[in-house]
C-alpha cells in the first residue's frame, strides 16, 4: 500500500507492507491528511492563525497555553539547543527572514546581504534561553520579542506522529514513512529484508547515493546546504544560519545525516551538527555516541570532490 501527498511545503510518502486486513486505503489517507493538517495548524509560520504565529505575535512575558504536540517540539528543541551550545535554535526566525530564507523570499533585484547593524538587531531577538517553558501548565512565554521557526524539527516530528497513527490505530508493523526526505522505518520491506536507504551525494543536478544504510525501527534525517543557498559576488551563502554569529555558516560540511530513535531527534541533531562545523560536530557526535555520517567539501570547493566521515555508532548501519 502506497500513500502520498503534500504537506509543510514539501511532499510525504508512506509505504505499508503487508497491511492488516482492517486497513482501508481511503480511511488511512484521510487520517494521515487530517493529522498533518492539525500539525500545520499548530506549527506553520505560513498560517497566520497557527499556534506558533499567535505566539510570535504575542507580547513579551505573556504565557500562552499550547497543544501537547507543539509542547513536545519545544521541549525537544530546547534540549538539542543545550546539547549543541545553541547552534540548534528554534528562535532563529528573525535571522532566517533577514537573510531571505523565510516567508519573504528574496527577489534578487537588490543585495541580499544584510548590514551588520541589521544582523545585530535581529540577533537581539534570538536566543533559546529567552524562551521559557512550563511543562506543567503546558505553556510558553518569551522574555524578548522572539520569533519561533520550527522548520528544522517539525517535519521529523510529523513523521513520528504518522508512525504513531500507523502503529497504534492501524496495527501496521512494516512501513517506511517520510516527509521531505526525513524518514522512519520499521519491520521489513516487500522483499522481507531490512530497509535500504541511500544517503544522497551533495549534487544539484542528479540524485545519486553516496552511501547505503540498512535500517529497521530507526529514523534518519539529513541536513545539507547544497540545495538552498544564494550566491552574490562569487560568494555562496547557505540557508543554514548560525544563531551565534547571525550569518550563514561557512565551513566544510556539505551534509550531515543522523540515525536516531525518532525522526524529530534525528532532524534536529542533523541541523545542530551542521551548524557546529566540522571539528566541533565530530567531537560532539563522538562524545554523545550519535550515529552520524558527514560529507565534507574538499578544501571548501564543491567542484573538488568530497570527503566523508562516520562515527562508530553509525558503522552497524552501513551496507
Amino acid at each position: 500500500m502506497y500513500l502520498s501527498g503534500s504537506t509543510m511545503g514539501t511532499t510525504y510518502s508512506i509505504t505499508v507492507v503487508s497491511p492488516p486486513e482492517n486497513v482501508v486505503h481511503a480511511e488511512l489517507q484521510k487520517d494521515i491528511d487530517e493529522s498533518l493538517n492539525s500539525l500545520n495548524q499548530q506549527m506553520s509560520t505560513y498560517i497566520n492563525t497557527s499556534e506558533i504565529m499567535l505566539f510570535n505575535n504575542a507580547p513579551v512575558n505573556q504565557w500562552q497555553k499550547i497543544s501537547p504536540e507543539f509542547l513536545d517540539v519545544v521541549i525537544l528543541s530546547q534540549k538539542i539547543s543545550g546539547l549543541t551550545n545553541g547552534r540548534f535554535d528554534i528562535t532563529i526566525g528573525p535571522l532566517v527572514e533577514l537573510w531571505g530564507f523565510g516567508k519573504k523570499q528574496h527577489k534578487g533585484d537588490t543585495s541580499q546581504i544584510p548590514e551588520i547593524t541589521e544582523i545585530n538587531a535581529a540577533k537581539n531577538r534570538v536566543g533559546w534561553q529567552n524562551l521559557i517553558v512550563n511543562a506543567e501548565t503546558q505553556s510558553i512565554k518569551k522574555s524578548v520579542p522572539l520569533w519561533l521557526d520550527v522548520s528544522a524539527v517539525a517535519k521529523g516530528y510529523a513523521v513520528d506522529k504518522l508512525v504513531e497513527l500507523l502503529e497504534q490505530r492501524y496495527g501496521v508493523e512494516h512501513y517506511l514513512a517520510e516527509i521531505g526526505g526525513e524518514m522512519r522505518v520499521n519491520g521489513k520491506n516487500r522483499q522481507k529484508k531490512l530497509w535500504r536507504i541511500g544517503i544522497e551525494k551533495p549534487a544539484l543536478l542528479q540524485k545519486e547515493a553516496q552511501q547505503l544504510v540498512q535500517l529497521t525501527d530507526n529514523a534518519i534525517a539529513t541536513s545539507g546546504d547544497y540545495r538552498n543557498y544564494f550566491e552574490e559576488n562569487g560568494q555562496r551563502f547557505s540557508h543554514t544560519i548560525d544563531p551565534l554569529t547571525g550569518q550563514p555558516v561557512r565551513h566544510t560540511i556539505a551534509s550531515v545525516t543522523v540515525i536516531a530513535n525518532t525522526t524529530a531527534e534525528a532532524d534536529a541533531l542533523a541541523t545542530g551538527l551542521n551548524v557546529l562545523g566540522e571539528e566541533a560536530a565530530i567531537d560532539l557526535a563522538a562524545k554523545e555516541g550519535l550515529a552520524a555520517y558527514f560529507i565534507f567539501y574538499d578544501n571548501e570547493n564543491p567542484t573538488a570532490g568530497y570527503r566523508t566521515f562516520f562515527t562508530d555508532a553509525f558503522k552497524p548501519f552501513m551496507n
